[in-house]
This record gives C-alpha cells, structure tokens and sequence, in this order.
C-alpha cells in the first residue's frame, strides 16, 4: 500500500486547520496453520503439474488432474480436461491453493492503487469541526493524487494462510475462474512490517515511514517522536478472475477500507509555535486494480 504521499499531506492539512479553530497480535505458527499447510501445499503441486501437462499435451488428450485434501474427500484442482485453474468450492484451503498459484503464474501483475477519503475528519471530540469542513474537499483531492503503478502481485500471497481468511469461493463459467476472498481484519502500527498480518500478506500495509513523513515542504513540519499512529484495515477482499486454463489474470481488485488515529502530533505551523494535537482520525478507502 503505497500512501506515502498522500496520506503524510492529508494529516499535514487537517492539523493546520484544526490550529486555527487493538493491539495487533503477532502472527506466529499455529496448530491450525500447520494443518492448513499440509492441505494447501499439495493443492498447489497439483495445480501447477496439471498447468505443466497442459501445456505439453495434444490439446484433445489433456488427462483429468485431481488432488484429495488431506483428510477430505473433497477433490482439489480441475475435473475440466485443459483447465487446470478451474475449481468450484467454497472450501478455504482449496481456493487459498488455486489463488497461491494463480499468483505464482503472474508475478509481475500490473496493478493501480487509489485512494479516497471516507466521511469526515474527526477531532478530540469525535466530531468534524467547521474548519475541517471546508478543508475536506482538499483533503480528499491529496488523497486521489496519490496513486501508484507497481509490477508485482500485491502483498505476499505464498505467506498468506488459511487462518488469514474468513471465507473464500472459487466458480468456474465460460473459460474463467473467478475467486473471492474475504481476509481477516487487522489493527497495526505505523512501524508494522509491510507484510505482517493477514492483511499484510493479503494486501501490503501503509509504509510505516512514511505515513506521517517529512513534512518540510509548505511550511508545516510534524514531530512524531512522541507520537502514536494505530491503523485499524475493515472490510479486506479480494477479487480476482483468471483464464481456467493459463491461469492468467483477466482481472482482480483488492480493496479495503483503512482508519488512521494519530494520537499527540506535535506540529509546527509557519512561524507561530508548535502545537500538540491530543487526536485526529481520517479513513480512507482503498484499492488495487489491475490495469
């Protein structure tokens, strides 16, 4: 998630203006995740020696390629002769598998992020002031400004377990597969590592760095030595179509909705001296597409 510009502007200009008027739990190995592992791992095996076949083989003698999740009768990967990216299931590991590969197939996946500003922007009080009113509209057009075009697949989908995911569902129609995975919600720092926690791994979090950032430029500086920043990330999904039989993507998106509280921002305006500022929060909904 690539905010760096944006979001460090948008804090800059609601601070100015309002001068003149869950711990995150570490992810660590589970007993779920390890049995998850035992499931997926196989899946995508299977996957990807079904795609190799498919390649090599007479296009009217590709063989049937199945995989039985480890303690399940349900079978993994295609029944569809040529289309070893097909699957209909809603069951975690399967899809989480499929998606993995899918990955795997498009790692320079060319993707645009953007960004907008959601509601208001709340002070102490929890309530939008008449300044940060008339400074929204310039809040939100620094956040629209921001977006970035990257060459990878976003987050780290290889580190992405089943624990990570709610719910998911892959259905295959007409050639193309489409999966939609729901990830689990997190809270984090402004120093989290990009690709810790579910929605690390599934999206990429906001560069800790550079959220609030040197803001030297216009006059306005930000001391944030005592200050802290908690993101809470809502709502991550992802959606993503794929040729059954490539595996290549036709389309995805991943979108979330993020809540920045900056809590005791000292910041310095101009000349006039700096103030500490006990409490702001801005959401921001956001969203990588494929391009």
């Amino acid at each position: 998630m690539k905010k760096a510009v944006a979001i460090p502007l948008a804090l800059a200009l609601a601070l100015t203006l309002f001068a003149c008027g869950k711990a995150p739990a570490p992810t660590t190995a589970t007993q779920a995740t390890t049995a998850a592992a035992s499931t997926v791992l196989p899946a995508i095996e299977a996957i990807e020696e079904s795609a190799a076949a498919t390649q090599v083989a007479d296009a009217t003698g590709t063989a049937e390629e199945s995989a039985s999740v480890a303690g399940s009768t349900t079978q993994i990967a295609t029944t569809q002769p040529g289309a070893p990216f097909a699957l209909n299931s809603s069951d975690i590991a399967q899809v989480l598998a499929l998606y993995q590969a899918i990955a795997r197939q498009n790692p320079n996946l060319r993707t645009q992020d953007s960004a907008s500003l959601n509601g208001v922007i709340k002070g102490e009080n929890g309530q939008e002031g008449t300044f940060a009113k008339i400074a929204r509209p310039i809040f939100a057009s620094a956040i629209e400004k921001s977006g970035t075009t990257e060459n990878t697949f976003p987050g780290a989908p290889a580190q992405l377990t089943v624990g990570d995911v709610t719910s998911a569902e892959a259905k295959t129609a007409n050639g193309k597969t489409t999966l939609t995975l729901h990830i689990k919600e997190q809270n984090a720092k402004k120093d989290t590592p990009k690709f810790e926690g579910s929605v690390g791994r599934g999206f990429g979090l906001l560069a800790g760095d550079a959220l609030l950032g040197n803001l030297g430029g216009g006059g306005v500086s930000v001391d944030e030595s005592k200050a802290t920043v908690d993101l809470a990330y809502k709502n991550p999904v992802i959606l993503l179509t794929a040729d059954s039989a490539t595996g290549k993507v036709i389309t995805a998106q991943w979108t979330n909705q993020v809540t920045i509280t900056a809590k005791n921002l000292n910041v310095k305006i101009l000349v006039f001296p700096a103030k500490e500022f006990p409490r702001m929060e801005l959401t921001i909904d956001y969203s990588a597409k494929t391009i």
